[in-house]
This record gives structure tokens, C-alpha cells and sequence, in this order.
């Protein structure tokens, strides 16, 4: 299949499996800047350079052992997240080391801050250190929202239309307009 590919379709594959944008990919093919889009357009529609893309991509899932249901996964940890697993009370940071690898993964930031505090009175004046912590957890919404599209479920709905319009009743009809009514309010 490669054969049937010239040289810069090939860079073009490769350069498209590493990031899957078609205008860069093209760019760094050595196509012109200016018709970088146009041409990245086009050649996602040729069909061997689309199988070779394909391929590209199977392998790279092999090697890499990141598959689509890994990373599913990976963004469901993040999704079902809770900051609660970090707590032993409201304000008790539980310790640190006692938390498993698996629910540290979803910890996107840690900041400390300290603050000097008086605790004692005005006359007898205590000042201690106050140590605040502040746990960033990934975003739970953009972890959803991706499994959803690495799922499909922001596909657009199908509707086939397709049918002898004769043998349609007046119920028939309503129920292709309410489908067609409901599917274009999603």
C-alpha cells in the first residue's frame, strides 16, 4: 500500500499519526503554508493515505500500549474523583504517604502556603506557623465530556428517511416529525 503513497503522502501519514492535525501535518510535509488546510483536507480524503493513517494509528497503539480503552479508563478515575479522599475531617489533610497511587493520579496541583499567626494575646504575643494547603484536583467535567466524545456519544443522531411515502399514515408522519424535531434540539 505504502508503494502507491509518494513521499511527501508518506511524511504527511506520519506527520498526521503524531498529532491528528491535518494543517500541521501537511506544513511539516513540505506543502505550502498557504495551502496547508486545503491540501490537509484533501489528502484525509484520499482512501490509501486513510488506511495507511490507520495503520499508523493501530501501530502506534500497540507500541505505546495506550488504547482507547485505557485512556477511557484513565479520564473515568478522574471523573468519578472526589476530594473527600484527601480529608479525614472538613479541614484534616490526611497524611500524604497513606493515600494510595491510584487516587493521587487525579491531583492536578499541590500548593502550600504559610502564614504567621498569633495565637497567644496581645501582651503575651505567641506567633506559629500555619501551613494551608490547596489540592487542585483534573477537571471532572473535560473528563467526562472526552469519554463521551472517545465513545461517540456526541454523535449526531441518524434518521432514515428512506421509505415508500405511500404506505406513510398520518401517525407515521407525526412520529418522523417529532423525531426529527427532538434530534434537532440536541
Amino acid at each position: 500500500m505504502q508503494t502507491k503513497l509518494t513521499a511527501k503522502q508518506l511524511k504527511f501519514c506520519q506527520e498526521y499519526a503524531v498529532d491528528l492535525n491535518a494543517t500541521q501535518a501537511a506544513i511539516r510535509a513540505g506543502f505550502s503554508e498557504k495551502t496547508a488546510y486545503s491540501s490537509g483536507c484533501r489528502l484525509l480524503k484520499n482512501v490509501e493515505i486513510e488506511k495507511y493513517i490507520s495503520e499508523l494509528k493501530s501501530d502506534l497503539e500497540r507500541t505505546s500500549g495506550v488504547t482507547k480503552l485505557k485512556l477511557i479508563n484513565i479520564l473515568a478515575k478522574i471523573a468519578e474523583s472526589n476530594i473527600s479522599k484527601f480529608y479525614n475531617s472538613w479541614i484534616e489533610l490526611k497524611d500524604f504517604n497513606s493515600i494510595p497511587e491510584s487516587e493521587k493520579s487525579v491531583i492536578q496541583e499541590i500548593t502550600t502556603k504559610t502564614v504567621k499567626r498569633n495565637i497567644g494575646t496581645r501582651d503575651e504575643p505567641r506567633i506559629i506557623d500555619v501551613e494551608y494547603v490547596k489540592i487542585k484536583l483534573y477537571d471532572k467535567q473535560a473528563a467526562v465530556s472526552k469519554i463521551a466524545e472517545l465513545q461517540g456519544f456526541n454523535q449526531p443522531t441518524k434518521i432514515d428517511l428512506t421509505t415508500d411515502l405511500d404506505k406513510l399514515n398520518d401517525a407515521d408522519i407525526d412520529k418522523i416529525f417529532e423525531r426529527l424535531i427532538a434530534a434537532s434540539a440536541q
